[in-house]
């Protein structure tokens, strides 16, 4: 379990800082064009990264044979399932609500 922990650290690590790089790419990008889409890009990549680290610290555990659903983490003790829920719910409306802003700009 413990290698599995360490993978998981890595990989959310390194997820981490592709996600900070396109960040700087969007922030950086001069060219005059994309000025209003980038940003629309900003948002839904930052909203992402939120998201990714919100979920990657709660990191829920789900079993679906029995309604069972715990965390094993710090924030797992201070934020209640329910709270987890609406904090869910409102990240993903808030990811999905810049992705369609991209695309709706983009037509």
């Amino acid at each position: 379990k413990l290698w599995m922990a360490r993978i998981n650290c890595f990989a959310g690590s390194l997820f981490l800082l592709v996600s900070v790089l396109v960040t700087l790419l969007i922030v950086f990008d001069r060219d005059p064009r994309g000025q209003e889409y980038r940003k629309h890009l900003l948002a839904l990549q930052c909203s992402s990264i939120v998201a990714d680290i919100f979920f990657a610290i709660y990191d829920p555990i789900m079993q679906f044979n029995c309604p069972l659903f715990f965390s094993n983490s710090t924030l797992g003790g201070i934020i209640d399932t329910p709270l987890f829920f609406a904090a869910d719910l409102f990240l993903i409306t808030l990811v999905a609500h810049a992705y369609f802003s991209c695309v709706y700009y983009r037509r």
